[in-house]
């Protein structure tokens, strides 16, 4: 339904986001924004979905791979953590 190249340009970097940590300090915040999708610092070419408080859905298209998530913690570096050291090495 949609082009690969639309997809690619989605989570690319539009816009910078060192400035704005919407859940508190988080350094996978402040790798930038795409088309809706945040970018994540820990997996290069990787980017998700922000939901609230700690429900995200992670793509790794490197990994051919989607991680969700839900949680409800103001402070979402713990699972952002636990994503990247946990569950990534088994993929």
């Amino acid at each position: 339904l949609l082009s690969e190249e639309w997809v690619k340009a989605a989570g690319s970097k539009h816009f910078d986001t060192y400035v704005m940590n919407p859940g508190g300090y988080c350094a996978d915040e402040e790798a930038g924004y795409g088309f809706y999708f945040w970018l994540n610092k820990a997996v290069e070419g990787s980017y998700r979905c922000y939901g609230r408080e700690g429900q995200f859905v992670i793509i790794l298209p490197e990994k051919n791979a989607v991680i969700a998530t839900q949680a409800m913690n103001s402070n979402v570096e713990p699972i952002l953590s636990a994503v990247w050291k946990h569950i990534l090495p088994q993929i």
